[in-house]
């Protein structure tokens, strides 16, 4: 079973991840994936550098990524 399908039932799954994203920037917990699956979830980061040379995270990446993986349990 991928996490997809543990996960995710009748919504587009990539789409509800982004706007989890988005939604807990501010309160302190960064990471979406993390935020569906618990802390104990810890995983790197994936990383891009802007045009100015700044690294962000990636997180539409890693997301689809993640998505994508075998689920642990």
């Amino acid at each position: 079973m991928t996490n997809r399908e543990r996960y995710i039932i009748k919504r587009n799954e990539y789409d509800l991840m982004l706007t989890i994203a988005d939604n807990i920037s501010g309160i302190g917990t960064f990471c979406a994936i993390r935020a569906v699956c618990g802390h104990g979830r810890k995983r790197p980061c994936e990383y891009t550098q802007s045009k100015s040379g700044i690294l962000m995270k990636d997180c539409p990446f890693c997301i689809q990524k993640w998505l994508n993986e075998e689920s642990e349990e």
